[in-house]
């Protein structure tokens, strides 16, 4: 029969529970990067604590040298460094449309600031009408406005303008003349089409210089509306002043699959990290190409198959999300 060992407590065991019990866990932590903090924090409560504690000082960090080789985190600088020149320069006059959400894509597009639109509904058509019929009205320099919006979406605009003069619904109906040429001699034209439509009247819809085009994705990818051309979306060929971008709350393209963690929060607003880019180039197109030194901003980090590399991708993707709802440019609808 084997006999039993009887467990003594020693001086030095007691020594090693309160070192345990107390600072060990944030000094050991504390030389962990971001990434190694993430999975840090599943092992106990305690280090967990001692993580969250370290994890803002380690996540600039840790985007900064993961993805310098491939520019993630230079073109997040480029992007703060845009949209704090925007929110300095944007100038807030007195209120000039009664409908709030009108007078806020007022506001922005009187400082030549692009719109990402995000509604859970469909009340943000009636308050881009308001928008329309201000600008209409008050002198603006006269012009057309292009609204391409998948099919789900077109009911609600078309409802929004109905019986409006300056409506022309889709191009099958009213298609431009003069080969695209044509252009009203005062105050706004507004079209709106489908995304199949507006390929059938391609050339003519990219000779036309517009005032405003108007892409309105739904829950859908905006990238994939158009068509595409040697991979480069047909939608960067419309000729505009400007660009606003719709889209729903609630969007199937950023499903997520939340890496293990205690860093891996849901996000409020989520695209896939290919759309959330393609949203950002199209309303900032011309500050990325005359700002980034002549480097390709085309070619974005794509993730390698590691669990490092996955996490990144999806933080760079939630965080470029998050620019497109609370950037200078967003316009958030009321639910």
């Amino acid at each position: 029969m084997t006999a039993r060992r009887r467990l003594v407590r020693t001086p030095l065991a007691d020594a090693v529970g309160v070192l345990l019990a107390g600072d060990l866990a944030p000094r050991l932590l504390d030389n962990f990067d971001f990434y190694e903090l993430a999975l840090a924090s599943r092992v106990s409560r305690r280090w967990r604590t001692a993580a969250v504690r370290l994890e803002p000082r380690r996540l600039r960090h840790f985007m900064l040298t993961r993805a310098t080789p491939l520019k993630v985190a230079q073109l997040g600088a480029r992007l703060d460094a845009f949209n704090d020149f925007a929110t300095s320069d944007l100038t807030r006059e007195a209120q000039r449309i009664d409908d709030p959400v009108a007078d806020r894509m007022l506001q922005l597009h009187l400082n030549a600031l692009n719109l990402h639109i995000v509604d859970s509904g469909t009340t943000s058509a009636a308050s881009y009408a308001a928008f329309i019929e201000y600008i209409a009205e008050t002198g603006f320099s006269p012009g057309r406005v292009l609204i391409v919006a998948v099919q789900d979406e077109l009911d609600k605009w078309n409802a929004a303008f109905q019986g409006k003069e300056y409506f022309c619904g889709d191009l099958d109906a009213q298609p431009l003349r003069g080969g695209g040429r044509d252009y009203p001699a005062s105050g706004m034209l507004v079209s709106v089409c489908s995304s199949n439509c507006a390929r059938r009247h391609l050339v003519s819809v990219t000779r036309h210089t517009w005032k405003i085009v108007v892409v309105d994705a739904g829950a859908a990818r905006a990238s994939d509306m158009f068509g595409t051309f040697r991979g480069e979306s047909l939608l960067f060929s419309i000729k505009t002043d400007a660009r606003h971008i719709f889209s729903r709350s609630q969007h199937a393209s950023g499903a997520e699959r939340i890496p293990r963690g205690v860093f891996a929060r849901p996000k409020a607003y989520l695209l896939d990290l290919e759309e959330a880019v393609f949203r950002l180039r199209f309303m900032r197109e011309s500050y990325l190409h005359t700002q980034v030194e002549g480097e390709d901003c085309r070619e974005f980090w794509r993730a390698t198959d590691t669990p490092e590399q996955r996490y990144l991708r999806w933080l760079v993707q939630g965080d470029f999300s998050r620019r497109l709802i609370a950037d200078a440019h967003a316009v958030r609808v009321p639910m």
